[in-house]
């Protein structure tokens, strides 16, 4: 273990490398492991807490990326998942699945805080959307054998509608 500038460094490797966060840790074998001794219904928790004088819309309180190698000695995040206040003074959030394609990093998947998802790209249910052609693959349904359908339910006195 190595303290220096504040920032620690923990390897069980043997390696001697420089913390290039507060807290970075190397070694073979899971990193982290958070482990709740509670009987009930209270589980393990990690809180990522962001704390600032001035909270504002857009503000990315907590952030967790995915990446590694691509090559010997050049490393990049291949995935993220973001909290971000939509509207801080209403305690309103939305949470953010990004992915890489190559060279772009960019949102996929947006959940805002009434539950409303919005997709960035072709959704397939049970397919792949890539598989059909370009001007009608935004949503496809189905996995090309046996039967496939959609259900449009509504309550009595209600209307189920598709409006091309």
């Amino acid at each position: 273990m190595r303290i220096s500038a504040g920032k620690v460094f923990m390897s069980n490797t043997g390696s001697t490398g420089t913390a290039s966060a507060l807290l970075h840790l190397k070694g073979t074998g899971d990193a982290i492991r958070v482990e709740s001794t509670n009987t009930g219904v209270g589980g393990a928790q990690v809180d990522l807490i962001h704390y600032t004088t001035s909270p504002a819309d857009d503000d990315i309180h907590g952030v967790i990326n995915f990446g590694g190698y691509y090559s010997g000695t050049d490393a990049a995040y291949g995935s993220s998942i973001r909290s971000v206040w939509s509207d801080v003074s209403a305690k309103e959030g939305q949470l953010e699945f990004w992915t890489r394609d190559d060279s772009e990093f960019a949102q996929r998947l947006k959940i805002d805080h009434d539950g409303t998802a919005t997709f960035v790209g072709s959704i397939g249910i049970g397919s792949t959307a890539s598989d059909f052609h370009a001007d009608a693959d935004d949503l496809v349904v189905g996995g090309g054998s046996g039967n496939t359908g959609i259900t449009i339910h509504s309550g009595t006195g209600g209307l189920s509608l598709i409006h091309i």
